[in-house]
């Protein structure tokens, strides 16, 4: 249990990490508390702690991005153990999404991703 918030970790195997950065924590912390109404697009999401305590903190919509299936669904894993909506976890090269802010990805966001776009969060 973190800030309120419970992750699905596995205890590491020797030479692994247990799946969430403990230094990542502040980011976590500031996600829970500037995410509301907030478009978060995290990239590199790894177990998607990061997008998991931006809709704790009230955030329009979620997603995750990272090439790890596993890692996506760990983060699946941690948003149902906090009865939180389901944010959106996407297998994805991370290259290819930057180039295309049309890309279907983004469909769901209430603001297209563009400079001027409100209240987009990105986190890397």
């Amino acid at each position: 249990m973190e800030l309120g918030l419970r992750y699905a970790i596995d205890l590491p195997r020797q030479g692994h990490d247990a799946a969430l950065y403990l230094d990542f924590r502040a980011a976590r912390r500031w996600l829970l508390n500037n995410a509301r109404d907030a478009n978060v697009l995290n990239l590199f999401a790894y177990t998607c702690g990061a997008g998991v305590a931006a809709l704790a903190g009230g955030a329009a919509s979620v997603t995750n991005v990272d090439f790890s299936e596993s890692a996506l669904a760990t983060g699946s894993r941690t948003a149902a153990l906090n009865s939180l909506d389901p944010a959106r976890f996407v297998q994805a090269v991370h290259m290819f999404v930057l180039n295309s802010p049309t890309h279907p990805l983004f469909s769901h966001m209430s603001h297209p991703v563009s400079p001027i776009c409100q209240k987009l969060i990105l986190f890397f």
